[in-house]
């Protein structure tokens, strides 16, 4: 079942050790400052390293209401983090306000007292023992709410510590990989569907192309069938539920065999379509991979039965006979930076089947960076994790 988050996709966190950063990773034009906040060292500090409270680091709410840049990599704001006093409650919202970047992971303390904020020996927060966060997020907004009465029951004072951490990333061609559970959970619950291109002879697909709309995932995919006798119609645009091929909860009962849509993964990342093979000429004289090829090996990999529509096309069973050879081998794929994954879309049921079908979607990747609600620092060297102080002034 997916989380309902707020979030924007071109779609999906994982569970990652946050890195301290401290260089900048972006150009002069995008760089916020060139150094940590001008009152970061302000205030003095004691033989062990730790930084004293200050006036810079005490931000008021008026209105209910405060906010503080969402610093990353400790120079560039990506977002900021919202507080604000509601009644008996404190709510404290991360936003992420630049295109391409999302939040895979939170770590938050509210305290009465800045001593109450988990740190070690030296002063460096303690991100792990904070007593609010999420981890395997990919979201562009996430908030919490906490009552002042879970921070300290017998305080009715107006000021609070906070310490907002986060774990950020840029999605790019470059980086390490988002976690399956991440993306089948940040994928839109619906999407509409049109077929704008059906098969053709030659085609790269079986649907070279079709078309999403509505959605965080809009755009145009090459698709293929996942049933065998169901028809679906080109320049038909029809409601559709969305499900990553690695979310057996959703997608077990669509197929006999939901645990082969890893190796119907590996197959659609090796582009087989066009490739030479080591078969014998088919009917027509060819001795390349069709689209008909692929398709019915999809279907044998996903179903019992071995009857296949007249509608596929050109294909050969050896060169069928050797895709399945070859993806049987590859059970554990799981796709990364710079692959396809196959996301199932099932159309709403209008009074007559629809056929399910799987679109090639491009797998994310990202860049992660430490992130911290913009404060003074703990200590004041190495470890820049930052806290400030909220002041509710109504």
């Amino acid at each position: 079942m997916k989380t309902k988050l707020w979030f924007i996709l071109p779609l999906f966190g994982l569970i990652f050790a946050a890195c301290e950063k401290e260089e900048a990773m972006i150009d002069d034009d995008t760089l916020k400052r060139g150094g940590p906040p001008a009152h970061a060292n302000a205030g003095g500090q004691n033989n062990n390293n730790i930084v004293g409270d200050e006036p810079g680091c005490i931000i008021d709410i008026e209105n209910g209401k405060a906010e503080t840049p969402l610093l990353a990599g400790q120079h560039y704001e990506v977002g900021t983090v919202i507080v604000e006093f509601d009644g008996d409650s404190i709510n404290v919202t991360y936003e992420i306000s630049r295109d391409d970047w999302f939040i895979t992971e939170t770590h938050l303390h509210v305290a009465v007292e800045k001593e109450d904020i988990p740190v070690n020996n030296s002063g460096n927060p303690m991100i792990g023992l904070f007593e609010y966060g999420d981890d395997d997020l990919f979201t562009n907004e996430i908030s919490y709410t906490i009552a002042k009465s879970d921070i300290d029951p017998d305080y009715d004072g107006d000021c609070y510590y906070v310490a907002a951490h986060a774990v950020v990333v840029n999605i790019s061609e470059e980086g390490d990989y988002i976690s399956l559970e991440a993306f089948a959970n940040n994928l839109p619950e619906e999407t509409n569907l049109g077929i704008i291109q059906g098969p053709v002879n030659g085609g790269s697909a079986y649907f070279p192309q079709v078309s999403l709309s509505n959605s965080t995932i809009e755009g145009d995919y090459p698709a293929w069938c996942i049933e065998k006798q169901v028809y679906i119609y080109p320049n038909e645009l029809m409601d559709a539920d969305v499900y990553s091929s690695y979310d057996m909860d959703n997608i077990s009962a669509l197929v006999d065999h939901p645990e082969n849509f890893p190796k119907v993964n590996w197959l659609l990342n090796q582009n087989f379509v066009g490739k030479e093979s080591d078969c014998d000429q088919d009917s027509q004289g060819g001795t390349v991979y069709t689209y008909g090829d692929v398709q019915i090996a999809i279907w044998i990999l996903l179903f019992e039965g071995d009857d296949i529509p007249g509608s596929v096309g050109v294909y050969s069973e050896c060169r069928i006979d050797k895709l399945i050879e070859l993806a049987e081998n590859h059970s554990d794929f799981v796709p990364g930076c710079g692959e396809v994954i196959a996301v199932v879309l099932v159309p709403e049921f209008d009074g007559s089947p629809r056929q399910n079908i799987i679109i090639e979607y491009p797998f994310p990747c990202y860049k992660g960076e430490t992130a911290w609600g913009e404060g003074c620092r703990f200590v004041e060297r190495g470890n820049w994790g930052m806290y400030f102080k909220v002041c509710n002034i109504d």
